[in-house]
């Protein structure tokens, strides 16, 4: 019967710790559109806004490689840079860029030429054909 008191004890302290823990305020899940919002917001955007802009990423490089978040990122961006228009390629004055692959730096001075990059961080490059 002891048994049976202390295994009701721990089952009623577990599940009212776990209720507790699911409605603090205070232990916000890092959630996937929080952490793409923190990686994009080093792009300036006072001269992007509500404009169209273009995004390049790994599988303009390698349209063979496509790893599963490819796409997930580009909505993302497209979302993170709202009020502006973000649209696949790059034949816009402001490109944003993608990229994890190591032969970037060869395939932007073969398919970006004009453009002037900036790495802002995190994978992350801002091409430019105009002034900032």
């Amino acid at each position: 019967m002891v048994l049976f008191a202390i295994a009701g004890f721990f089952s009623q302290y577990f599940q009212w710790r776990a209720e507790k823990t699911s409605r603090d305020q205070d232990l916000k899940i890092d959630e996937p559109v929080a952490r793409w919002e923190k990686r994009v917001a080093h792009i300036p955007r006072s001269f992007i806004v509500g404009e169209e802009v273009g995004y390049l990423a790994d599988w303009d490089i390698d349209p063979l490689f496509m790893p599963i978040d490819q796409d997930q990122e580009y909505v993302l961006t497209q979302y993170a840079l709202a009020p502006s228009i973000l649209r696949r390629g790059g034949n816009y004055p402001w490109v944003i860029g993608n990229f994890t692959l190591t032969e970037r730096d060869d395939w932007f001075s073969e398919n970006l030429k004009g453009f002037s990059v900036d790495k802002v961080g995190f994978g992350i490059y801002l091409f430019s054909r105009g002034e900032k």
